[in-house]
């Protein structure tokens, strides 16, 4: 039985789609209600530059001392791999080689082959979300797969938050993932 995968994007591998319901805009031309759209990476930043940068800016709250998005956003299709495979819309390849790869060797989306995106507008202390459903997915990939352990391929900023992961789980956790062969490392 294969080890089941988990990839973590680098910093702005995740596509991130935003919704807006805004009092006011940046310029009259700037949306301030939309459903949701593509974000990150999109040919939105072609139409119009400022507005696309007002929808990713952060606002920063300064007694609870953390920052929000702006515009309501979210990573869709959390678990899955198409939204780490490419860059946006039509940037590039981010995963997508390595999950073709991975495919051709018998992995399959969704069974033993998963992507874990999150908002890398936010830092890891505003992320708690993100860790819990890393955990669950974590704890999903081992049982589907006859308890055989994860393999996690993390990629610059996602190295990070995987370390950071790593360091909020209880010493429990870690033990039990050890001697049962949870995690695997490559």
């Amino acid at each position: 039985m294969k080890s089941p995968v988990i990839l973590i994007p680098g910093l702005e591998g995740s596509t991130l789609e935003a919704k807006l319901d805004k009092p006011n805009a940046r310029h009259w031309w700037c949306f301030k209600k939309s459903d949701y759209f593509n974000l990150w990476l999109s040919v939105y930043p072609v139409l119009s530059f400022d507005c696309w940068l007002d929808n990713l800016k952060l606002e920063y709250d300064p007694v609870r001392r953390k920052t929000k998005n702006s515009p309501i956003t979210r990573v869709p299709a959390w678990g899955e791999t198409k939204t780490i495979e490419w860059i946006g819309e039509y940037f590039g390849a981010f995963y997508y080689f390595i999950v073709d790869a991975l495919v051709e060797r018998g992995y399959v989306r969704g069974q033993n082959l998963f992507g874990a995106p999150y908002d890398f507008c936010n830092g890891p202390n505003e992320l708690k979300y993100w860790f819990e459903q890393l955990k669950h997915l974590t704890k999903y990939a081992v049982g589907s797969n006859n308890d055989v352990g994860v393999t996690f391929i993390a990629y610059s900023m996602g190295g990070r938050m995987l370390l950071h992961f790593l360091q909020q789980m209880p010493q429990s956790w870690k033990d039990s993932a050890s001697n049962s062969s949870i995690i695997n490392w490559i």
